[in-house]
């Protein structure tokens, strides 16, 4: 294929996190391609687009293509079609991993763009049908230009001690999903002793997202952070099955039991780690880092780059000393910000970079010549296709809406995971966040996505 230019990408520009935007930008931040960005979630008539104006088709992982909320079957079953090239990229792979391998053979997908390490990604991905594919290791995000010009605000005019915001993973992502819960209940159970001004929660109201995300990390001197990821890997489900069957015996269990009755025997079956966004965004907001010891993909070092705490909390005082020490503290972050920030090592133009070669590379392969078709020529199409199918889209939305809640709260009423009235906060949680994914899908969604 000697012609490679027009790329169509399907992502969720709507999504409410920093770090999904980013990294969205980041695919494109030295493009030399023309991306055309469509969402499926608000866009369910993707499948009647023809695809033979492009020349290469992306999945971002914004869009769980295991979930036809996400991605549709007429839409994949077009993609199969598709004579271009064709590349998904995946994150939290430690879910639904036999149905997300199953539509990765079905589109018939060319470059595959993982969080497994070489170690682990032929392993996981060992499919017969997949052996076609390049799997290419990438990060969780990359450093975007903004963040260089976030203005830093001095450790003295920091009110907290330290800040942190993460959510309650289930048990069957193993030990390492549970660190969050661990260091989060260990500091706050530890911080009035030593005076420690502190915002640390795990509830899903208190989640913080863009601006106010940066304006509390500008607000602390420290946050508190563990590597990404989970230490189990549930590929056929049955683990969760076996999970499930033991909270109906034990509806009140915790971590500790549910791992020695069932989880061990599991328990780092993978190596799925990797540093989070967030860390790249304490890099940048001159924010110092408390983290548990792990590898963090060698990006971060120890006591270079963060406060090491140890998991059973032995040295907490020691980190509270360095916390308190506005010397070193300026020491370790300035290095943080050197070596994350400003050495470029991490910027979003290396993740373009790369998915243009791999991009390219595949390319030589085909043998087809394709024909040249102009920018303009594309964005007529698109819009002609989406103001004859305006009403159809809408009924489409209005189905899949429905059928998501019906089934999710069918789900919920019949988890035996939950007691009756976990079950009911459960659901009212989930109602909540559902609203508010709506909420910015749907109303902000005019805004303006490369503001």
């Amino acid at each position: 294929m000697k012609y490679m230019k027009n790329i169509l990408l399907l992502a969720d520009t709507c999504h409410h996190t920093m770090a999904v935007k980013d990294h969205i930008k980041a695919m494109m931040a030295c493009s030399s391609l023309n991306w055309f960005i469509e969402n499926p979630l608000t866009c369910k008539i993707l499948h009647k687009l023809n695809l033979n104006k492009f020349d290469a088709i992306g999945i971002h992982y914004s869009i769980k293509i295991y979930n036809n909320y996400y991605l549709s079957n007429a839409i994949k079953e077009k993609i199969f079609s598709f004579k271009g090239i064709k590349f998904v990229f995946l994150q939290d792979e430690y879910a639904n991993v036999n149905k997300t391998i199953s539509d990765l053979i079905a589109m018939d997908i060319d470059i595959l763009f993982s969080l497994f390490g070489e170690k682990y990604i032929d392993h996981v991905y060992c499919n017969e049908k997949l052996k076609k594919i390049k799997k290419v290791t990438v990060l969780t995000g990359y450093v975007s230009e903004s963040m260089k010009k976030i203005k830093i605000k001095p450790l003295e005019d920091r009110p907290l001690d330290i800040f942190y915001r993460s959510r309650i993973y289930p048990f069957s992502l193993g030990c390492l999903a549970q660190e969050r819960i661990l260091i989060s209940e260990g500091v706050q159970n530890r911080a009035a002793q030593y005076n420690l001004k502190c915002d640390i929660s795990l509830k899903e109201n208190k989640r913080i997202y863009g601006q106010a995300w940066i304006d509390n990390l500008q607000s602390s001197r420290a946050v508190l952070g563990t590597e990404s990821g989970a230490s189990i890997l549930d590929e056929t489900g049955e683990i969760t099955k076996k999970l499930k069957k033991l909270f109906s015996q034990c509806p009140m269990m915790d971590f500790s039991f549910a791992y020695k009755a069932l989880l061990s025997q599991y328990e780092g079956n993978i190596y799925y780690a990797m540093i989070s966004p967030r860390l790249f965004e304490a890099a940048a907001t001159h924010t110092a880092m408390i983290l548990f010891p792990g590898e963090y993909n060698g990006i971060l070092k120890e006591n270079i780059h963060y406060i090491a705490l140890r998991k059973d909390f032995s040295n907490f005082s020691e980190v509270v000393k360095k916390l308190k020490d506005n010397s070193f503290l300026k020491q370790l972050i300035h290095r943080a910000y050197q070596d994350l920030i400003l050495s470029g090592d991490y910027a979003d133009k290396k993740l373009s970079a790369l998915i243009e070669r791999e991009l390219f590379k595949v390319a030589n392969k085909f043998e087809k010549n394709y024909i040249p078709i102009s920018i303009n020529v594309i964005r007529d199409h698109l819009s002609t296709m989406k103001s004859k199918n305006t009403m159809i889209n809408f009924i489409y939305i209005i189905m899949e809406e429905c059928k998501f809640v019906l089934v999710n709260f069918y789900i919920f009423l019949f988890d035996s995971q939950y007691t009756g009235k976990q079950k009911l906060f459960s659901i009212y949680n989930g109602i909540n966040r559902y609203l508010f994914y709506l909420y910015n899908r749907w109303v902000k969604r005019r805004e303006i996505f490369f503001s």
